[in-house]
């Protein structure tokens, strides 16, 4: 009897292994709308797409994916309103593969962010990563979201996920902090002062801005010109602000200085040796600004420094415009650019942090 039972259990066992394999073999077909929808979307047709996913989806209700791409090609039609109910339905439907969940929320976070619903497409992408999603696409996204909305606490936070290098994260700190700036000086510091210790050089600029807006003016202005001679690349956020509190305080002959020693450590350091010949017209030393552009030898053939020589042209020889006439046609035909060095990302708009690659402080004027 004990043999007769052990000979039917292994059979049993024998046919159990024997179907799985036979499953586990023959994989499952894609229904043929499915495939047909597939087509169409990838010939740009759209609207049939559409419809033959729908097919797809009504003929096997458990086919998620027909479901998720219908609200995908939604939201790309400029129908959000309808993609959102299709992946809301979708993120609630019970028995869902958590892979597959994690994929229907960011659609839906997606959605509401093509409606400018930020809030909700933050929680949404919090949901997800509750689920298991732990992609740097999500962080990214979410890192945004919380940018988008000012949110820079939450943002720093989130940035802990992205950055391993801690340089780089402080160096987001400091980013944070200076948007922090004028909300909240004293949060903002909590950021800036860690940049500080990890001797992060955007830290320094920010640091005299947190001075100023602490109207601490005197020791805010000793520290950005420090900064600045030490610094000369961010003459573009530093020197406008410099130059109008030492007029406003009537300290004319000190800001000229602070011109020389930009220059002299950065000859080609365009908005200094701009802000310096303005200086200097509205002095009347005419000559000496002449001499400035002739000595610092600048080309014709960027727009800068083309419009550099015609400023002082136009005080000093007149003639000498005539000649700059086709490269300033062919200047007008440019912009000015910013390039990344980390990834070489350009845009005409600048920021102190790159969307491409996230660094901070790596862009510089081409």
């Amino acid at each position: 009897m004990i043999y007769f039972i052990i000979i039917l259990s292994v059979l049993f066992l024998a046919l159990l292994l024997i179907t799985f394999g036979r499953y586990r073999g023959t994989p499952k077909k894609l229904p043929k709308n499915y495939i047909k929808g597939l087509e169409l979307l990838s010939d740009g047709d759209r609207e049939k797409a559409i419809e033959y996913l729908n097919r797809a989806w009504m003929e096997d209700p458990e086919n998620i994916e027909a479901y998720l791409r219908v609200g995908d090609i939604l939201r790309e039609m400029g129908k959000a309103n309808s993609a959102i109910m299709i992946h809301r339905n979708l993120s609630v439907k019970p028995l869902i593969p958590r892979d597959k969940k994690i994929r229907v929320l960011k659609s839906l976070a997606e959605d509401y962010i093509a409606m400018k619903k930020y809030g909700e497409a933050t929680k949404v992408l919090i949901k997800s990563m509750h689920e298991g999603d732990e992609s740097q696409e999500t962080a990214r996204k979410l890192l945004w979201l919380f940018e988008m909305q000012e949110e820079w606490e939450k943002a720093y936070e989130t940035a802990r996920n992205i950055f391993t290098d801690r340089k780089k994260l402080y160096s987001y700190g400091v980013y944070a902090g200076m948007k922090l700036l004028k909300k909240d000086p004293d949060k903002a510091y909590h950021y800036i002062r860690q940049g500080l210790k990890a001797k992060i050089p955007l830290a320094k600029l920010a640091n005299a801005f947190y001075l100023l807006e602490k109207e601490d003016i005197n020791s805010g202005i000793k520290e950005l010109i420090n900064v600045l001679k030490e610094y000369p690349s961010y003459s573009d956020s530093g020197l406008d602000v410099l130059e109008k509190l030492m007029f406003d305080r009537g300290r004319f002959s000190e800001i000229e200085s602070v011109y020389r020693d930009i220059i002299e450590k950065d000859p080609m350091n365009i908005t200094a040796i701009n802000h310096y010949v303005d200086f200097l017209l509205k002095k009347g030393d005419k000559n000496k600004a002449l001499d400035l552009i002739t000595n610092l030898n600048l080309p014709d053939n960027h727009p800068d420094t083309l419009h550099l020589k015609l400023t002082v042209y136009a005080e000093t020889d007149i003639e000498r415009i005539k000649e700059l006439t086709p490269m300033l046609i062919r200047a007008c035909k440019s912009t000015q650019k910013y390039k990344c060095r980390e990834c070489g990302y350009e845009t005409e708009v600048f920021d102190w942090k790159c969307p491409n690659c996230l660094t901070v402080d790596g862009f510089v004027r081409v």
